[in-house]
């Protein structure tokens, strides 16, 4: 099943009518500024693309935090998981090669419901919760 395919299951699901919208990765600073929601990070724009991470919130704040975990870069108050350490460690990164499809939402319940179902579907490579199902 696509990204695609996957939010719209999830929309139909929850009752959520959303628009997904999709950028480039090394982009992330023309998203605006006040959007929050549910974003995919996916590792290319075609369908055999891994899935990144699935994260909600200020979408352009987080892509700019992912942007320097991507990076490796050492910030103040940026925490380094256990899976993005892994990633960084045994990967080239190629980051200009990766996508966001983003949805805009208002509601934190439309957020968590959204992200949660995303997380379980797409199984993305560094959020937390999987790292921790893949590694017990």
């Amino acid at each position: 099943m696509t990204v695609l395919e996957t939010i719209k299951k999830c929309s139909n699901f929850f009752n959520i009518a959303c628009e997904v919208k999709q950028i480039n990765f090394m982009a992330w600073k023309e998203i605006p500024r006040k959007i929050r929601g549910v974003y995919i990070i996916t590792s290319g724009s075609d369908v055999d693309s891994e899935i990144i991470y699935v994260g909600k919130g200020n979408i352009r704040t987080r892509q700019d935090m992912h942007y320097q975990k991507s990076i490796g870069k050492e910030m103040s108050g940026l925490v380094y998981p256990e899976a993005w350490k892994y990633l960084l460690e045994n990967y080239t990164i190629s980051n200009s090669l990766w996508y966001v499809y983003y949805i805009e939402l208002k509601f934190e319940t439309e957020l968590s419901a959204m992200e949660g179902a995303l997380i379980h579907f797409l199984k993305p490579w560094v959020n937390d919760e999987v790292w921790k199902d893949r590694n017990k």
